[in-house]
């Protein structure tokens, strides 16, 4: 028999989409009576990205990605508060697929609920690595919530 997972972890970055796989998330755990985790990830690449441009100093750009990351998960919690479930926020900085599956394994997790979205071009592009690479990766199940 398969046992229901007693913790959800849930990625948010901000997105509609995520928002919804959060409030997806928090329902389902509603129902089957487990404890929410919702985490933002502060992305390496992003970073170096900035770093390389020297327009903004990279300790000064980790600062303000890393308070808008902590206002996403802030959000998402606003959820799972009004609808009673337990629910805890975490915010890091990394690779974020592998993030996301030291998070889970860490934590000891049971289900992973990520967003998939319509987007256009490049970006469309690395969320859909970033979605292939979970699934490759992750050691626990993951629901990928599609945004229609």
């Amino acid at each position: 028999m398969v046992e229901l997972p007693k913790k959800i972890l849930v990625g948010v970055d901000g997105s509609a989409a995520a928002l919804e796989a959060a409030r997806y998330a928090v329902k389902l755990a509603s129902k089957i009576g487990s404890a929410v985790t919702f985490l933002g990830v502060v992305d390496i690449q992003s970073l170096e990205s900035i770093e390389k441009l020297g327009l903004v100093k990279r300790a000064a750009a980790e600062a303000a990605m890393e308070r808008e990351m902590k206002n996403f998960t802030e959000e998402a919690a606003k959820i799972a508060e009004e609808m009673g479930v337990q629910c805890d926020q975490l915010v890091a900085t990394g690779d974020i697929v592998q993030t996301i599956i030291d998070t889970a394994i860490r934590g000891g997790y049971g289900l992973l609920v990520i967003a998939t979205r319509k987007k256009v071009s490049l970006e469309r592009i690395a969320a859909g690595e970033h979605t292939a690479r979970l699934v490759d990766f992750s050691p626990i199940p993951i629901l990928i919530y599609k945004q229609v």
